[in-house]
């Protein structure tokens, strides 16, 4: 039970969650009575955690800023909502005039570093006075970084919100949460690269680093290089190591700064050389580093070794990367911070083996349906023989006369074509009758929404648009998964963790897949079909969420 069960009971939070639901928004479907169950899994049940699997228009953002505005009045006021991207949070920011948002310093300039035309300084960099600066009730980072803090309800992104781990919350609400397990291990892996380590010790040996001290760190990255490349299993080195990159860019900081001021260093800055922005650049990268391998050394069998050798023609360029395999000791970390959690996604697609991966038991759960009616967003199963490397070759050619066959049947609309990858973009480009109607975006560009509008039935032919993509109304009326979203087993994490646990590959392609459907249809008066043409979807079929399942029909 919760410490509050004796005093609040359901009437008290009710009265509340009507009292604290954003003034400016209505009720919709759904939205009160799962707000209440929430609330009572927290306040009443005593549970930390709560999943919900919750679809486009439910409006996560309306339960999310409720659920913290009723926390906040029965607790401590300090609820923090952590997002994907900063596109996500400001639009939170934007629709709660309240909620106040932080970012990366790196987004910041300082007042004074602009006023004097000098390059730019960053709150934290090395040449920041931080708040012993005179001008610090000017410096816009620190400002937004206090109203974050001692706003009841703050917004931020994943990577800040890891990157700063003394920020509490009494609430954490994670949106987006079917990226935490990817958003964690990618932000705690290390990664030693031939081209970074190499141009430290040359700027080290430049500025005449003593032979001792740049030794020591040399031999360091050789021992882990050894351990990431199987050569050794023994890390007897590691605290060393980790001593010594302390040392080494504290001391960066102290000379580079000295230097500023014109004092004398034992270093040897000369030349025209921009010494200050090329010791910020490895400072950054030795403080980094020695936060990652202090979690690595906690759980090092934890991590799988990536170890490749590629020749760029004129050198061997290593990669040696340590990536958690298992996120739940990272995670505990992170969660230990909040009393309460609520975790929002659209597509969590298997509660039990989600919680697994986080560490997370005691948990309340609800998966919720579309407020869209079902006729209006179909997926239509057109049941192929599935694809896979053995008889791609084979089955290609029929796999596009039958999306042909559909492009036909919405010759007067705008689509979206899921191709999964970048080479069978190019195939379909190539066999297609309809290649005339493709768009297709490159790779790495933020798409331009006015390239489709400007087309009367243009069709977007893309393997990157699972997610983050609004085509509402006539932008698309229809959506064709050409193949089933597979994770690329030649990425060496994803095949060890399909060698652990097949369903948690299996649920890494329903998710993808969920988040493909949800592309088209986008509020309750919007329409489109979605064709599967992989017969593959039976195997992710039990896996995918209510309203998913709900929408499937063979096509006849």
């Amino acid at each position: 039970m919760s410490d509050f069960a004796q005093s609040i009971t359901l009437e008290e939070i009710e009265e509340q969650v009507k009292l604290k639901f954003p003034s400016h928004k209505k009720f919709n479907d759904g939205q009160f009575q799962i707000i209440m169950k929430i609330l009572s899994s927290f306040l009443i049940d005593g549970n930390k955690f709560y999943i919900l699997e919750a679809p486009t228009g439910i409006g996560k953002s309306v339960i999310a800023k409720t659920v913290a505005n009723v926390i906040n009045y029965f607790t401590v006021p300090n609820s923090k909502i952590i997002t994907c991207n900063r596109l996500l949070q400001r639009q939170y920011s934007s629709d709660f005039d309240d909620m106040k948002n932080i970012e990366s310093s790196k987004h910041y300039d300082c007042a004074i570093s602009l006023f004097k035309g000098a390059a730019s300084t960053h709150y934290n960099d090395i040449d920041c006075g931080g708040r012993s600066c005179p001008s610090i009730g000017r410096c816009d980072y620190f400002n937004a970084f206090n109203a974050f803090i001692n706003a009841p309800t703050g917004i931020t992104n994943y990577a800040y919100y890891l990157m700063n781990a003394e920020i509490n919350s009494n609430l954490l609400i994670a949106d987006e949460a079917h990226n935490m397990e990817s958003l964690i291990c990618t932000h705690y892996s290390i990664e030693l690269e031939s081209e970074q380590v190499n141009g430290l010790f040359k700027y080290m040996k430049k500025i005449q680093v003593d032979n001792e001290s740049a030794s020591k760190i040399r031999r360091g990255f050789l021992e882990m290089r050894s351990y990431i490349s199987g050569q050794t299993e023994n890390l007897f080195f590691l605290d060393d190591f980790i001593y010594n990159i302390g040392l080494m860019y504290k001391r960066l900081t102290s000379e580079i700064l000295k230097h500023k001021r014109g004092s004398k260093t034992t270093l040897i800055f000369s030349g025209k050389e921009d010494h200050l922005s090329k010791c910020k650049s490895h400072i950054e990268y030795l403080k980094r580093l020695e936060v990652l391998l202090q979690i690595f050394r906690s759980n090092p069998s934890s991590y799988i070794k990536m170890y490749s050798i590629e020749n760029n023609g004129s050198e061997d360029l290593v990669k040696a990367i340590l990536k958690p395999l298992e996120p739940r000791h990272i995670a505990r970390i992170l969660f230990d911070r909040s009393k309460y959690v609520l975790l929002m996604s659209a597509t969590i697609c298997g509660v039990e083996e989600f919680a697994a991966n986080l560490g997370i038991t005691n948990f309340g759960f609800d998966c919720l349906s579309s407020p869209f009616p079902v006729e209006n967003r179909l997926i239509m199963l057109h049941n192929l023989e599935g694809l896979n490397n053995g008889n791609f070759s084979q089955l290609v050619d029929l796999y596009i006369q039958k999306m042909d066959e559909i492009l036909d049947f919405h010759i007067e609309d705008r689509g979206l074509i899921h191709t999964v990858s970048y080479s069978n973009q190019k195939l379909i480009e190539s066999k297609s009758r309809h290649a005339k109607r493709f768009i297709l975006p490159k790779r790495g560009e933020l798409f331009n929404i006015n390239k489709l509008k400007s087309t009367k039935n243009g069709i977007l032919l893309s393997p990157s648009m699972t997610e983050g993509v609004d085509l509402a109304d006539d932008l698309s009326r229809f959506q064709i998964i050409f193949k089933m979203p597979f994770a690329n087993l030649g990425d060496k994490w994803i095949k060890k963790k399909m060698e652990l646990s097949y369903v948690w590959y299996l649920i890494q392609v329903a998710r993808t897949f969920s988040q493909a459907c949800g592309r088209s249809v986008r509020h309750k008066e919007d329409s489109a079909i979605t064709h599967v043409i992989d017969g593959n979807i039976n195997k992710i079929q039990h896996l995918l969420p209510k309203y998913i399942q709900e929408a499937l029909k063979e096509d006849n």
